[in-house]
């Protein structure tokens, strides 16, 4: 690396200060540029010589003439799985640069299914897979409305993605660091809740009986919709004007057993405004907050918090912070409020705590509603380990699949 004079890096744009500080740390010799700004400074930036420029993926579709015309020795994909959908604008873009060499970086390289392997080793080596529909055609089987729905010829894909491939488990390299505990807990809901939940579920029911056998269109709608399921489960609040809650008054038990003796907590959920009915519910333990809207700067201020002021007990998270908060050192716990159907957000979750400099036990606690979508998505959850499994050769890695008709109404039974 410290032969090469060009280096694009890109990553989000909230870890842009932080992929700078790793690179002035651990290759000081080599001088860097974070592109930011309007188009006239970043344009300016671009112009200016540097061996490292790091950008935002979302700079691709901004900025794409500018990249072009600077002749890269390498290019650094950070968190692939942006580009892991071929026919995403992203993913065309980066593909349009040129360099001596690519590197696509990843922790979960198949976060929602195999097709993601395609585009990113393509990146790194376009043509190495052959086409996207005939590794389809290799590695898909399809329904009869052709939808894929398993996959076929995994161990052999597996030999052809390794010559590309250098994989690095916890297990290998972090041997010191403990595994993770994980502790389920169930709530019941209230009989207010539960005829709300019901509602929903009858109407979505109703719905999904007058679609089309092939109205994908219609089909992605009701997968939107689905969300009201979750809301409902997690705070009548998110869709109604009740405040009742059982899920909220359940972690608030789970709160008063963990977050003593100086112990932090670290708390997700997929919806911004149950972080912040979590931020008023919770005040007595000082939360800070990680969400969607919350600047750069304040982000790093209240991880800065957190880390440092023993009365900040708490950390209320969207997904937003699924990237960059490194909170291992004054936190063992953390609590998924929610279910993400994303098993790489899961775990991206989960290892803002388990990482490098953990020196305890970390306990990943879960709060499911009994009989809901919530105990749905834990089993979609822990029961697709086999394709990753076979493609990366790691147990521990799940897979996402996709929400099918069939799946809809098993849930909405």
């Amino acid at each position: 690396m410290r032969k090469c004079k060009k280096i694009l890096y890109f990553t989000y744009a909230t870890l842009k200060a932080t992929v700078e500080e790793e690179f002035k740390l651990r290759a000081p010799e080599l001088s860097s540029i974070i592109i930011k700004g309007e188009k006239t400074q970043r344009d300016e930036k671009w112009s200016q010589d540097a061996n490292v420029y790091i950008a935002n993926y979302e700079l691709l579709l901004r900025d794409l003439p500018e990249m072009q015309k600077i002749k890269w020795d390498v290019i650094i994909a950070d968190e692939a799985t942006k580009i892991s959908n071929p026919k995403a604008k992203t993913t065309r873009a980066i593909k349009k640069l040129n360099a001596t060499y690519r590197f696509p970086l990843s922790g979960t390289p198949l976060s929602n299914s195999v097709q993601d392997v395609w585009s990113i080793i393509d990146f790194c080596e376009p043509g190495a897979l052959g086409s996207y529909w005939q590794f389809v055609d290799k590695y898909c089987e399809k329904d009869k409305w052709g939808s894929i729905k398993s996959y076929k010829n995994l161990d052999l894909l597996r030999k052809e993605i390794h010559p590309y491939c250098i994989r690095r488990l916890k297990k290998e390299v972090l041997q010191q660091l403990p595994p993770k505990l994980y502790e389920n807990i169930y709530i019941d809901l209230s009989a207010s809740e539960r005829k709300m939940y019901n509602a929903i579920k009858q109407e979505l029911k109703e719905e999904l009986k007058t679609l089309g056998m092939t109205d994908r269109g219609g089909l992605q709608n009701m997968i939107t919709k689905m969300l009201r399921l979750k809301q409902a489960v997690n705070s009548l609040e998110l869709i109604s004007d009740s405040k009742e809650s059982s899920k909220l008054e359940g972690l608030k038990e789970l709160l008063q057993t963990i977050c003593t003796d100086g112990n932090k907590v670290v708390i997700f959920t997929s919806f911004k405004k149950m972080a912040l009915i979590l931020m008023r519910e919770l005040a007595e333990y000082n939360p800070l907050l990680i969400a969607g809207g919350v600047s750069e700067q304040e982000r790093n201020e209240n991880k800065d918090k957190f880390n440092s002021n023993i009365e900040n007990k708490l950390i209320i998270s969207t997904d937003a912070g699924t990237h960059g908060l490194n909170l291992q050192k004054k936190s063992k716990f953390v609590v998924h409020y929610d279910i993400p159907w994303s098993v790489s957000k899961t775990e991206q979750r989960e290892d803002r705590v388990h990482r490098i400099g953990q020196t305890g036990q970390v306990v990943v606690y879960k709060i499911i509603a009994k009989d809901t979508i919530d105990e749905y998505s834990l089993q979609v959850l822990n029961t697709k380990q086999n394709t990753a499994e076979q493609v990366l050769g790691d147990k521990d890695r799940l897979r996402k699949r996709k929400v099918s008709r069939a799946m809809l109404e098993k849930l909405l039974q």
